[in-house]
């Protein structure tokens, strides 16, 4: 998955329309296991045309996995 495409997944994932965001948030599971993945998430992160609020959960789901709180897989 691209970079804005993912971007707009994870905006979508974010929504208050519950269909849109369990759409979004099975189109995330699907590629969550995908080459580059991580890195694309990483590269949003950093990324400052990307929306605000995309970026402020990847750093923290980002801080959760570096600190062991949260499982991965």
């Amino acid at each position: 998955m691209d970079l804005p495409t993912l971007s707009v997944v994870l905006k979508a994932a974010l929504s208050s329309n519950l269909d849109q965001r369990k759409a979004a948030e099975k189109t995330l599971y699907h590629y969550q296991y995908s080459p580059q993945h991580l890195l694309r998430l990483l590269q949003i992160i950093v990324d400052g045309n990307c929306d605000m609020g995309v970026r402020q959960v990847l750093r923290n789901e980002r801080v959760e996995l570096v600190n062991g709180s949260k499982q991965v897989g």
